[in-house]
């Protein structure tokens, strides 16, 4: 078939059998002719020359290219893919129809190995709420145990807030903190879960599991995770509350010795505890906590904003193998900035989400509470009074009776309040966790996830410092044993008068205190020597990051190095804490003790290449 020039790149029909052909827009560009077709049964014999009734000419100038062209769709002049009349660019490559280059979303995606993020600010909301729909029977468990949770862990409470001993007081009330860390952590577990199987485009949630005490850990692993990002806040409390100890002792100090000179020149033997107690007193009167108190609520407020900020961020880091960013409050932040768009975007669709609880939450409180919310929790039992009337009892006579009936009411009531509470939040949960999910696999490219570590190489501040509080905790806990056995140990020995006390430097110091802090220093020491003078040199901290220390020759460690890094580390202390940060400016990323050590803390590395 002929066709004239101006047909070049245009989609014509034939005039023949209507057949859609692509003009070449180039001469000698192969075009592919539509099949003959052959009647069934026939058989294929010489062809015969076509018989000309009219010339090439005779049969361009009866062309009328405006019957002929299509003008339902247009042709990729790339690709060759049809599309619609209407379409901007190729619905395959990307390519402008108006340009004939690529636009800039085609070229963006093309540089992108993952989906393109913009994509995440159109699907989130339709693909949450069919989740949502889809997963109802998940939903109902959820409100189901929160329900549990929140029943069990108020009775607790309750229950401790009757007793009036000190033992079953902290038994009561370490079970009320367990079940309210359960709550929290059915949240964690099903959101990680709900994250993994959005990023992995799986087709169905599977392998949901309950499981208390993994709940309950996970709940203490969230506050965990707010004291981690806010641990370089710390510093600012630390210190006014460093200063308020040192002022406190001092002002202690000085009230005993005002004591001692009053009953030595009144030529006493004993001090008399009363003059003891009205000295101190006068010198504490000049002692305020004031800065502190109002250093840790600065310090308190904007840790949960800023664990409020990154949430979504962190949640999906938490997912991967290496989770140690969503420790780290600057990789933290700095993820979060980069990714602040859909961030907002998921806040604005949480907050729209949970509305409506936060509308009941505010109607229960109404309800229930008298306006007086105190550490008592004034509770107000609507009927309480009925229904103790109907069983021939009086609130203001209360029996043992009467106290049984009303603990019967109260579990009812709650039961009532906190199921129309609970499963109202979780269909909104569930929602939310979906979000999340699709905030994780939209805009992976952008968070920074490590999927993987290669060995032997060199690790920033930022994974050191995460194991360093890692290593903290430890000894915290260790620290804290020992704290409560030098106490325990006061109160006995002061309760048979047998308290030893030495004069150091003006201070009066136990034997107690000196096992006590003289243990805890022991501690520290073979803590770290023990644990980098193996054959894998590295504390616990390191090794739940991931990390190890080697040498910058290669060669073994010696116990000359291992001693080296520990006082190096006593000594970057001693320095506020700049010997390590070191490491975050340091061409080896070095801290001083790795410095005067000539060693280097380097990542481990996965599987075979860690093997290697």
């Amino acid at each position: 078939m002929n066709a004239p020039d101006a047909a070049r790149g245009k989609v014509i029909k034939c005039p023949g059998c209507e057949a859609k052909v692509r003009v070449p827009e180039v001469e000698g560009e192969e075009q592919e002719a539509p099949p003959a077709k052959v009647k069934a049964g026939a058989k294929a014999g010489a062809k015969k020359p076509a018989k000309r009734t009219k010339s090439a000419e005779d049969f361009l100038s009866d062309l009328d290219l405006g019957n002929i062209e299509d003008t339902s769709s247009r042709v990729c002049p790339k690709c060759g893919t049809e599309s619609d009349m209407e379409a901007v660019e190729c619905p395959k490559c990307g390519v402008e129809f108006a340009t004939g280059q690529l636009s800039a979303r085609a070229a963006r995606r093309k540089g992108m190995k993952g989906p393109d993020p913009q994509d995440f600010y159109g699907v989130v909301w339709k693909d949450s709420w069919e989740f949502m729909k889809k997963n109802t029977k998940l939903a109902t468990r959820t409100g189901t145990y929160w329900m549990i949770f929140c029943v069990t862990s108020l009775n607790m409470f309750v229950f401790a807030k009757m007793c009036t001993g000190w033992p079953p007081y902290l038994y009561w009330t370490a079970k009320a903190i367990l079940f309210a860390l359960g709550l929290v952590g059915w949240y964690w577990y099903l959101n990680g879960r709900v994250i993994q199987h959005t990023m992995a485009r799986e087709k169905k949630l599977k392998d949901v599991k309950f499981d208390f005490l993994l709940d309950a850990s996970l709940g203490l692993k969230s506050g965990a995770w707010i004291f981690a990002l806010s641990f370089p806040l710390v510093i600012y409390p630390a210190v006014e509350t460093f200063l308020y100890i040192g002022e406190f002792q001092n002002a202690m100090y000085q009230g005993e010795t005002r004591a001692n000179k009053e009953a030595k020149e009144q030529k006493l033997k004993i001090t008399p505890p009363e003059t003891i107690d009205k000295y101190v007193t006068e010198e504490l009167a000049n002692v305020s906590s004031e800065r502190m108190k109002m250093a840790w609520m600065i310090t308190v407020g904007v840790s949960a904003l800023i664990g409020l900020f990154v949430f979504p961020v962190a949640q999906v880091h938490l997912t991967m193998k290496h989770s140690w960013p969503s420790w780290a409050l600057g990789p933290m932040l700095m993820t979060a900035f980069n990714n602040i768009g859909a961030i907002v975007v998921w806040w604005v669709l949480a907050l729209t989400a949970f509305l409506p609880v936060f509308l009941l939450v505010g109607g229960v409180g109404f309800l229930f509470y008298n306006g007086n919310l105190t550490y008592n929790f004034d509770i107000k039992m609507p009927g309480l009074e009925t229904v103790l009337g109907w069983c021939g009892e009086k609130i203001d006579e209360m029996g043992f009776v009467a106290y049984l009936i009303a603990e019967a009411y109260f579990l009812l009531v709650a039961f009532a309040a906190f199921a129309t509470l609970t499963y109202a939040a979780a269909f909104p949960a569930v929602f939310v966790m979906r979000a999340n999910g699709l905030f994780g696999y939209y805009n992976r490219e952008r968070l920074n996830l490590m999927t993987v570590a290669k060995p032997k190489v060199l690790a920033g501040f930022w994974p050191r410092m995460v194991a360093g509080m890692s290593d903290f905790v430890i000894l915290a806990a260790g620290g804290l044993v020992l704290y409560i056995c030098m106490v325990s140990f006061e109160a006995a020995a002061m309760k048979f008068d047998m308290l030893m006390q030495y004069d150091i430097f003006g201070y009066k110091v136990g034997i107690h205190q000196i096992f006590g802090y003289g243990g805890f220093f022991v501690l520290v020491t073979m803590y770290f020597i023990k644990s980098e003078s193996g054959n894998e040199p590295a504390t616990p901290g390191m090794r739940s990051v991931g990390l190890g220390v080697i040498r910058e020759d290669g060669t073994k460690f010696t116990p000359n190095q291992t001693y080296g890094r520990f006082f190096g580390r006593i000594l970057s202390l001693a320095l506020g804490g700049l010997g390590f940060l070191m490491a975050a400016f340091t061409p080896k990323k070095q801290a001083l003790h790795d410095a005067m050590t000539k060693t280097l803390v380097v990542w481990v590395g996965d599987g075979e290449a860690a093997d290697k």
